[in-house]
């Protein structure tokens, strides 16, 4: 990883609150090539309103992509939060979407499932093998009171 993505104050608020907003981790062109693309499914067209259905829509899926190819910035700054790439788990982001179309502004609240990226706290585990020695089970084996 080249330079840090994420200030002291920002890991910090992402430590405290458990997240933090990232700017600029992908550019105008590709957010409107993926609405072109999503439009596209929907067989509508982004520059013709009158050939928009209403509402809001979920754009079928049709592709997956390396989430480190995407989004590098957002990919550098979860590595740094969690501690470097080799404790990141490789994610892939999906093509699709919610788009409103509806005339109406819509809320987008916690909880709905959009453009997400989850971090958490992830131990390694250390494993000891060994051999167990003789217990106070009873003599009829496992789950015996003994009794």
């Amino acid at each position: 990883m080249s330079d840090r993505v994420l200030s002291d104050a920002e890991t910090e608020h992402f430590i405290h609150r458990g997240w933090v907003k990232l700017s600029g981790c992908f550019s105008r062109e590709q957010a409107l090539e993926q609405t072109r693309r999503a439009c596209e499914r929907l067989y509508c067209s982004l520059d013709d309103p009158a050939t928009w259905p209403e509402g809001r829509m979920r754009t079928p899926e049709t592709g997956r992509v390396n989430f480190e190819s995407i989004a590098p910035r957002a990919w550098q700054a979860a590595c740094e939060l969690v501690g470097g790439a080799d404790r990141a788990l490789s994610c892939s982001w999906g093509d699709g979407f919610i788009i409103n179309f509806g005339r109406e502004a819509y809320t987008i609240r916690p909880g709905d499932r959009i453009a997400q990226l989850v971090l958490a706290r992830y131990e390694p585990v250390e494993w000891e093998e060994g051999e167990l020695g003789a217990s106070e089970r009873g003599a009829r084996g496992f789950g015996s009171s003994g009794s």
